[in-house]
């Protein structure tokens, strides 16, 4: 009976603490995502800026 109560609780502990990191990861992970696409953002913007100059000085 103890084994069973005390698997139980080791049981519930690791669930509470995956839980408990588990958050901070999510959170670190959509940080992450969200720094990705700003800076492929910033990348397109960028390249198409010099296609464009490149295009216009060509042109004249």
């Amino acid at each position: 009976m103890k084994s069973i109560l005390s698997s139980r609780l080791v049981q519930s502990f690791t669930a509470s603490l995956s839980h408990c990191v588990s958050l901070p990861q999510h959170l670190l992970m959509k940080a992450a995502v969200a720094i990705s696409l700003k800076l492929c953002w910033f990348a397109a913007r960028v390249l198409l800026n010099g296609s464009a100059r490149t295009r216009a000085g060509s042109a004249l």
